[in-house]
């Protein structure tokens, strides 16, 4: 059974529920915006009708003011943070991996819930929560491999070539499916020698799966 994703992430203005936060941050942007925008406009008149520049320096207030904003936008920075993680099309791509591959674990937890006599959204929104450490450890597990895999190829002299023609078909206005595409198709006849029949390393292989059993 596909269980629909659970919608933790809710927004303030509507209470419309969304799965990922970055999608919650799209909502808000395109449907409220212009809301919010007004509003700030019909402040900003308000408080210049209010408030000249010499009651504003002389407004005790004001400082205080000043102080609350600055330590409000310290503790949005974390949040900050985190959209722009969920901006990155790798972080999003290894999340909907990650959610794929424990998606048989929530829907069992799913139809526990429903059986305990949960309402639908409700039991979504228990699974989801549930199995979120299973979710963060598939991710992870992805990173993980994705930084071996880097810390092995980054001082590589093929793969700086590769990577600095890639930037450059980007650059050239080639969009990322497109210029990897090119790119590999260009270069793959340089791993040729990887794939010859090495017949030691065969044995060696047969050797050690041997030693398995």
């Amino acid at each position: 059974m596909n269980v629909p994703a659970a919608k933790p992430h809710r927004c303030s203005l509507c209470e419309r529920g969304f799965t990922r936060r970055f999608d919650l941050r799209r909502h808000e942007k395109i449907v409220h915006q212009e809301e919010e925008s007004e509003q700030e406009e019909g402040d900003s008149e308000v408080d210049d009708m209010d408030l000249d520049d010499s009651q504003v320096n002389d407004n005790p207030e004001s400082e205080a003011s000043e102080v609350y904003e600055s330590e409000s936008e310290e503790e949005s920075s974390g949040e900050e943070i985190s959209d722009e993680l969920e901006d990155n099309a790798t972080y999003r791509e290894w999340y909907a991996q990650a959610m794929e591959t424990t998606e048989e674990m929530r829907a069992e937890k799913y139809e526990k819930y429903i059986a305990e006599g949960l309402d639908p959204e409700q039991a979504k929104e228990k699974a989801y929560m549930k199995t979120l450490w299973a979710v963060k450890r598939a991710f992870f597990n992805q990173f993980t491999t994705f930084l071996w895999s880097f810390a092995h190829l980054k001082d590589d002299d093929l793969y700086q070539e590769i990577t600095d023609e890639l930037e450059d078909k980007m650059d050239y206005g080639a969009d990322i499916h497109t210029a990897i595409k090119r790119v590999v198709a260009k270069y793959q006849a340089k791993f040729d020698g990887l794939f010859l029949y090495d017949e030691d390393a065969d044995e060696e292989m047969e050797a050690d799966d041997e030693d398995s059993v």
